[in-house]
């Protein structure tokens, strides 16, 4: 009995490890579409497909804090008009805890800035789920703004022009749908979109920090063939 247990499964074996292998080499062009998409329609089937590849559940706490944590860019979906530049997001939490900071760069009139919102990060019943509770807005010109330049409709232009969800994310859920060491995909839920049954999706790419070496220290050998020898240290 034993041994024809272990032939069946032998005979399968080839058979599971075609279908992962289908599984991996369709995530990964799933993954190159959304990466690639330039119109809401690919981004949308590029998405859909991703979200079917990636089904099973991210049980291990600790690994959704590695997902979500460190520096990230916006890149879908993209600001409207000319006056969003860039969204960045930095996000810290601990057991699906802690805080987010979200920043939307802006350029209007040669003026330049960021208005960065600061929210609560709080975990669910879902350990790949965050709801956000917002603590505070900051407005941060770069450049010296001109009188003429009203604040207030700054802020209010900003909020028009930048995803919703980002500018103020009250009442949002956020679930993390696909991640890998530089992408990670997350489903929101407004209560906008809860009401008309509607999803809405961020994709971020991780930001990768420039590390600024010091300059190699040069010296001349005290003993060798040639005094003027340079050696780097």
């Amino acid at each position: 009995m034993m041994t024809r247990v272990v032939v069946t499964l032998w005979c399968w074996l080839p058979v599971v490890m075609s279908l992962t292998a289908t599984l991996k080499d369709r995530t990964i062009a799933a993954r190159r579409r959304v990466v690639e998409a330039s119109t809401d329609e690919e981004m949308q089937v590029a998405i859909g497909e991703l979200e079917r590849c990636q089904k099973f559940r991210f049980e291990s706490a600790s690994f959704v804090d590695l997902a979500v944590n460190g520096d990230w860019r916006l890149t879908w979906p993209r600001g409207q008009g000319g006056l969003v530049t860039a969204v960045s997001q930095t996000m810290a939490v601990e057991n699906g805890n802690g805080r987010v900071v979200n920043a939307v760069s802006w350029n209007v009139d040669s003026f330049r800035g960021t208005f960065e919102t600061t929210a609560r990060v709080l975990a669910t019943d879902d350990r790949a789920t965050f709801r956000f509770q917002v603590e505070g807005h900051a407005l941060k010109p770069t450049t010296p703004i001109s009188r003429a330049l009203s604040p207030q409709t700054l802020v209010a232009d900003i909020a028009r022009a930048a995803p919703k969800e980002v500018f103020d994310p009250k009442d949002t859920l956020a679930t993390l749908v696909y991640a890998d060491p530089d992408l990670k995909l997350l489903k929101i839920i407004t209560p906008t979109a809860k009401d008309n049954k509607k999803n809405k999706w961020h994709v971020w790419s991780r930001q990768q920090k420039k590390t600024h070496y010091p300059p190699r220290k040069i010296r001349r050998r005290r003993y060798h063939c040639c005094v003027a020898c340079p050696v780097v240290e």
